[in-house]
């Protein structure tokens, strides 16, 4: 679409993808890297409008680079360049960044050093209950 964004995807949510494992696909997938999750930034919720509404959660992970070649996958990527924080801020106010609702919050949760361990986020596959 013609805007910058960060590795993302979808969750594949019929196969119970947990969100870190589709990070660390996306990743793969997208640019032939292999990552580690070192923290999570945040989790937020926004709302399409369009003939059915419906609800996006976006996770932002910060990650080591583990392996890889940066080989963008050529059906999703046009492009790709690494970003100073003052090369974000100018794309985020040229309206250029995709997804600003968590892109952008994300890069400022980064910037001002927001951490969280990759635990915060729970999920019933990873709890067990006993009695």
């Amino acid at each position: 679409g013609g805007k910058w964004a960060p590795i993302a995807g979808y969750i594949d949510d019929l196969v119970g993808e947990e969100p870190e494992v589709a990070a660390l696909r996306e990743a793969k997938e997208e640019m032939d890297l292999e990552v580690r999750l070192d923290q999570l930034l945040g989790v937020w919720h926004y709302y399409e409008n369009g003939d059915r509404p419906k609800m996006h959660v976006g996770y932002a992970y910060t990650g080591t680079i583990l392996s890889g070649t940066y080989t963008p996958q050529a059906e999703e990527i046009q492009n790709w360049r690494f970003f100073s924080p003052e090369d974000i801020e100018h794309i985020y106010r040229e309206g250029k960044l995709k997804t600003p609702e968590y892109n952008y919050q994300g890069f400022k949760l980064w910037e001002n050093g927001t951490k969280h361990p990759l635990t915060v986020v729970q999920s019933n596959r990873r709890i067990k209950f006993t009695e």
